[in-house]
């Protein structure tokens, strides 16, 4: 029974979808005990107005790169492997395109922060604060298209190398910030140097082991360029209605509630992030996958279903149980406003990494509408039922309303997904 159990466990472990889910699951990891360094750091250096009012800034240029993305970090997952000589024009052509969008969603932005964060104005009304946020939206835009790039060429381990570094500067950044700039946005200075230095680290020392002959060239024409952008807008909508709550929810929890129950959220949801780095790691390592080998979907979608139980079960389990003190770290009044935020948020990483699994198999059958259809209900139901929930009962709404979207999407998105994992969808 042992060599049974052993022999297993080694066949588990040396599949594909699990092998570089690892790869990013445990740089998470990694990374987030990082994060959590930063988070403490940054607690304790800076006065709780000023962590949410930089979280907010944060949150904003997060909300950019969302909106700047086009979908097409999802396309470069879905048509690189495919692409042979035209790969290299490809990644360009991406890069061109986000650069440019991002640029202009940054303008609209700041033109427009009386309008959708008043409190966000001493950006505009600093020169070098307004060309440092503007240099740090366009490199967070860039970065997370970049390391699709590995995933999709389903070599995962430079990813966590990258991610760490940036991690380490943040606390070392915002550390000599607290010193050097007396500034309430310091956070916010310091997190974009590292974003920046991060994506230069990217470009030119990782990409080109994975991705050969590979220069950074301004490209604006490609083939099938109308599959592409069809594909990818479809997408664009789709991730953009599933990550929009954690974009938006600071904003409207700093106008309403005002900047220190934003600083509970932000720490409370830096700590979320760890577990949603579960699911959502091995999903695009199932998306990778099933997108180089089309027949293997059935297969691997069993393997990455169980793993991901295997881990966000008792990694949830674990965050409930120790919430409190791990909130105590940076402070009472982060412990006492945020334990059962903390606690319903982390709960509702179960049924967010099921709907995550969905939609990435719906994008690898390019079936755009439901990929819309879930990721639409689910976040907007979670951004309004928190938003409510909010208003009539305090921060702990906030969880109970993302929880109740969440759940409601799952029962939507389990029919669908046991018939892919079925014998007879197998046999179809």
């Amino acid at each position: 029974m042992q060599n049974q159990l052993k022999i297993a466990r080694n066949q588990l472990f040396s599949h594909s979808v699990i092998k570089n889910a690892s790869f990013v699951i445990i740089g998470t990891i990694i990374n987030g005990l990082v994060n959590f360094v930063f988070l403490i750091v940054a607690a304790k250096l800076y006065t709780p107005q000023a962590v949410g009012l930089s979280s907010a800034a944060i949150s904003s240029i997060g909300l950019i790169s969302l909106i700047a993305d086009l979908g097409l970090s999802i396309a470069i997952i879905r048509f690189l492997p495919d692409s042979g000589k035209e790969s290299n024009r490809l990644l360009n052509f991406s890069i061109t395109f986000v650069l440019g969008a991002s640029a202009l969603t940054t303008l609209i932005f700041i033109v427009g922060l009386n309008i959708w964060s008043s409190s966000l104005l001493p950006i505009r009304q600093n020169a070098l604060l307004l060309v440092a946020f503007i240099v740090f939206a366009l490199t967070s835009s860039l970065l997370p298209l970049l390391l699709n790039v590995f995933i999709a060429k389903r070599n995962t381990r430079y990813i966590p190398i990258i991610n760490i570094v940036v991690s380490v500067l943040k606390i070392v950044f915002i550390v000599l910030m607290s010193f050097l700039l007396n500034s309430t946005f310091g956070i916010l200075v310091g997190v974009g140097l590292a974003t920046v230095i991060g994506l230069l680290l990217c470009i030119f020392w990782y990409l080109p082991k994975v991705q050969e002959g590979f220069s950074p060239i301004p490209t604006i024409r490609i083939g099938k360029l109308r599959d592409i952008l069809g594909y990818s807008l479809g997408n664009y909508l789709g991730r953009l209605l599933l990550q929009i709550p954690q974009m938006v929810l600071p904003l409207i929890i700093v106008n309403l509630t005002g900047a220190e129950n934003n600083a509970v959220f932000y720490v409370s949801w830096g700590i979320v992030s760890l577990l949603a780095a579960i699911p959502s790691s091995i999903c695009n390592s199932l998306f990778a996958e099933v997108s180089n080998d089309a027949t293997s979907l059935r297969n691997n979608t069993i393997v990455a279903l169980k793993f991901m139980l295997v881990l966000i079960l008792p990694s949830t389990l674990i965050t409930v149980l120790i919430a409190f003190y791990l909130l105590s770290i940076f402070g009472s009044l982060y412990a006492e406003a945020g334990t059962r935020v903390l606690q319903i948020l982390a709960v509702s990483m179960i049924p967010w990494g099921i709907n995550y699994m969905y939609i990435s198999i719906a994008r690898f059958k390019k079936r755009n509408q439901d990929v819309i259809m879930v990721a639409g209900i689910s976040s907007i139901l979670s951004l309004v039922l928190a938003s409510i929930l909010l208003i009539k009962m305090g921060m702990v709404g906030i969880g109970i309303g993302y929880l109740a979207g969440q759940c409601i999407s799952v029962l939507i998105v389990v029919i669908p997904l046991r018939r892919i994992i079925s014998k007879k969808t197998a046999q179809a």
